[in-house]
């Protein structure tokens, strides 16, 4: 009876159908499905878990070999910067190294007899304490060029640290490590992927330098593992390994530099608990079949044959990779549970995959694809037909100042407009990145020529050129682009290439900003020299290197008869390592690395100290003229620096002009009209220098207070010759006269230019026509005694 109602239901049990069948064919099939189905199931998920976890630890290590790096350069940057410092200065250069560059809790400066000599001021209780018994004293003496040591708690600090320490040209420097750079990698790893997963850094002896519990790196103890880590921890690639009684994988490796170990667990056991109902079920299952073998039949076993190889044909799928195919629904019951369960464990992997696939190969912000893509795609790129492939290099200008002034949230949704009309301007021959901050690349089948790429790049950086709307604010930004095209035959390796466009990049960004460059082999010369440029400006003020000079302006009657006005401060680098320098070539590389901070503030102290003597010497109210870096005026504490300068060198305000340029519009206008609005409030003059040959000025100049209008020379150069040029002067001369604005020309070379000024209506002029700039305070002096009398 029971067996009558379940032969009438489409859908039967497999217990009663199994009856009829053949127990062993029924058996074997049984058997080979599970094998095949888990087994692919399980195979694939432990390559998964194997090749992300290499990824990671690969990352890891990278991060910080990068840090260990960078710490062992700043101490011997340490060293170049003290050298030829005075010994009471040196506590503080120490100081400010290290606010620039907080990789230290202290860093100490030892003689040859391992006496501290100098410190951070902080720990100048230290200075005289003798360091000669520590570990690393005696390897620097005995030979060491670079020292690592071991984990230990600091005497001065009381944090756990480790030493390093380098020798110097005339001393030892010793830094002492602040780990928690290195504790925030080990904890980011540590909250990527899985709860299991786990990173610790050892030393060359195993003891703890970071990981999950810091209470090992503080108690200084030996890892258990570390003869495993140490023998499998290879130079060229990082080994794996299973300890199958605790189902761990252990990834290691060496950390190039200090020589230390790194190691990544990973307690994968979890993960695949979740076959063990499948292998009890397939277990009962034979059980049952093998019992009631003997009642099969041949007609009933052929059915179930049947469905068994529909159900192959789709568990094959699976373990192929299709995850996307389920296993359908079939005659019976069991298989159906068992198909549900797969296809439940298949969509698991799948949505898994997808996430992962998402994580890697798309930026969340922008929704380009990611560098990680980029690595890949330039691969497929260079299968293509085209003869070429172009990589264009985009940069944001200035985007550092955006996120300074409104936030990186406000940043990030300007970052997210600009990569939406980058994807615009992309079509089926390019496709667009985000590589990385405020960074863009763009890959491009292309001709030899470049073109497709050079008119991308126009179509980028005039896409930028309305403002952007953010948050009801108007935001200006420009691009800057560098491209690299080489034939397929050409390209040596995607790294390369990068480097290529990177170098035209940075071409691009020193010749204006807004524009683009083609990579010329020239650059790596230019690029190399800005290199070791950037590094020696750093110590130009301290070793005297940079000087003033001081061009007149005057008040013009006529071309032979005028009267001193002021004079205008000119920096000036005579370099030691690369002899004269001119100020076009190191004041922008000086704003690049933020040395243009401390420079402005020496130009100012000394130009306001300069005028003051000359004013109290010659009973006069001569202008100083100063030039304002853009950067340097939106800085927070750029007002309070100037009126500090002011009370300590006591020069009168209305002797001081600040020269800006159209570039503050570029920066941050709300900032620089405030700033600007407070240094005139107490009497300070300010000068809109190099005026007529930007874009933007006209529709701010309304807005911000300034008392002068200084003509760019590049008009009064054709002023004799161009009917567009005296036109052009003479609108800016009738412009300052109804605003009621002084208005300068500079760049004068002759009697003509001067008359021509003259009639257009312009009175206070400097050039070489009446001086060139003046260098060294005794020969101002002697130029101002010589206007007693008119020329």
């Amino acid at each position: 009876m029971l067996n009558s109602k379940k032969g009438n239901n489409r859908v039967r049990s497999l217990f009663y159908t199994l009856i009829n069948t053949n127990v062993v064919i029924i058996a074997l099939i049984i058997g080979a499905i599970a094998i095949i189905a888990i087994g692919g199931f399980r195979y694939y998920l432990i390559q998964n878990i194997t090749a992300k976890d290499l990824l990671l630890h690969r990352n890891i290590k990278e991060d910080i070999e990068e840090m260990a790096s960078a710490a062992t350069d700043i101490l011997k940057y340490v060293d170049r910067a003290t050298k030829d410092a005075a010994q009471e200065n040196v506590n503080e250069i120490i100081k400010s190294i290290n606010q620039v560059n907080p990789s230290f809790k202290n860093i100490e400066i030892l003689d040859h007899n391992g006496d501290v000599i100098a410190t951070l001021p902080e720990y100048s209780t230290d200075l005289g304490f003798s360091r000669s018994g520590e570990e690393f004293f005696k390897a620097i003496d005995n030979g060491k060029k670079t020292y690592w040591g071991i984990p230990i708690v600091s005497s001065t600090t009381g944090d756990t640290t480790v030493t390093i320490s380098i020798k110097a040209s005339e001393h030892i420097i010793v830094g002492y490590l602040d780990l928690r750079a290195i504790q925030q990698v080990i904890q980011k790893s540590n909250a990527v992927g899985d709860v299991y997963l786990s990173v610790v850094l050892l030393d060359q002896f195993g003891r703890y330098i970071s990981g999950p519990d810091m209470s090992l790196a503080e108690q200084r103890r030996v890892s258990k593992d570390f003869p495993i880590i140490r023998d499998q921890a290879g130079d060229l690639s990082t080994k794996s390994y299973s300890t199958t009684d605790q189902m761990q994988f252990l990834y290691t490796g060496r950390v190039e530099g200090p020589d230390w170990y790194i190691a990544l667990y990973d307690d994968y056991g979890e993960t695949l608990n979740v076959y063990r109902p499948v292998y009890y079920l397939i277990g009962v299952a034979l059980f049952v079949v093998a019992v009631f073998a003997f009642l099969g039949s041949y007609s009933t076993s052929k059915k179930v044959e049947n469905e068994i190889q529909q159900f192959i044909k789709y568990t094959a799928s699976l373990s192929s990779g299709q995850y996307d195919s389920p296993i359908p629904n079939n005659r019976f019951r069991e298989f159906n549970y068992l198909a549900s369960n797969m296809n439940q464990m298949a969509q698991s992997i799948l949505e898994r995959d997808r996430s992962l696939h998402t994580l890697a190969y798309y930026d969340s912000l922008t929704g380009l694809y990611s560098r990680t893509a980029l690595n890949q795609d330039f691969l497929l790129f260079l299968k293509e037909g085209n003869e070429a492939v172009s990589l264009v290099y985009i940069d944001l200008d200035d985007f550092k100042s955006i996120n300074d002034s409104y936030g990186h949230s406000f940043g990030d949704k300007v970052l997210s407009s600009i990569a939406e009309r980058i994807l615009s301007l992309c079509n089926n021959e390019s496709t667009a990145f985000r590589f990385g901050g405020d960074e863009f690349v763009i890959l491009v089948n292309d001709s030899i020529d470049g073109k497709r790429a050079l008119d991308f790049a126009k179509s980028a950086i005039d896409s930028t050129r309305t403002n952007i709307s953010v948050q009801n604010r108007e935001v200006y930004i420009s691009l800057s682009a560098g491209i690299c095209t080489l034939a397929r035959g050409a390209i040596i390796d995607f790294e390369q290439m990068l480097q290529f466009a990177d170098i035209a990049l940075y071409s691009a960004k020193r010749s204006g900003k807004g524009v683009f460059t083609f990579y010329e082999p020239t650059m790596d010369i230019q690029q190399r020299r800005a290199t070791d440029i950037k590094q020696s400006i750093r110590s130009a003020i301290v070793k005297g290197e940079l000087y003033l000079c001081y061009q007149p302006q005057l008040h013009v009657h006529t071309s032979t008869d005028y009267r001193l006005r002021g004079f205008e401060a000119l920096l000036r680098w005579n370099s030691s390592e690369f002899g004269l320098i001119p100020p076009a070539e190191f004041i922008p590389l000086a704003e690049e690395t933020g040395v243009i901070f401390q420079i402005g503030l020496w130009v100012f102290q000394e130009a306001c100290s300069f005028i003051l003597e000359l004013n109290r010497n010659f009973k006069s109210n001569y202008v100083m003229s100063i030039n304002i870096s853009p950067k340097q005026l939106v800085r927070a504490d750029f007002v309070e620096n100037v009126k500090r300068i002011v009370r300590e060198t006591e020069v009168q305000c209305n002797w001081l002009e600040l020269e800006i340029t159209e570039g503050v519009l570029l920066e941050n206008v709300e900032v620089a009209i405030n700033h600007l609005s407070e240094l005139r409030s107490i009497g300070i003059s300010i000068s809109m220098d190099d005026f007529g040959t930007g874009f933007s000025s006209l529709s701010y100049i309304h807005q911000l207070p300034i008392n002068t209008l200084k003509i760019d020379r590049s008009f009064i150069s054709k002023l004799e010759s161009n009917t567009v040029s005296e036109k052009m002067v003479e609108s800016i001369s009738l412009l300052a006269n109804n605003l009621g604005l002084t208005l300068i020309a500079e760049g004068i070379e002759t009697s003509n230019q001067a008359n021509k000024l003259l009639d257009l209506g312009c009175y206070v002029m400097q050039g070489f026509y009446f001086s060139k700039p003046i260098e060294g305070k005794e020969q101002v002096y002697q130029y101002i005694e010589s206007q007693a009398h008119s020329i």
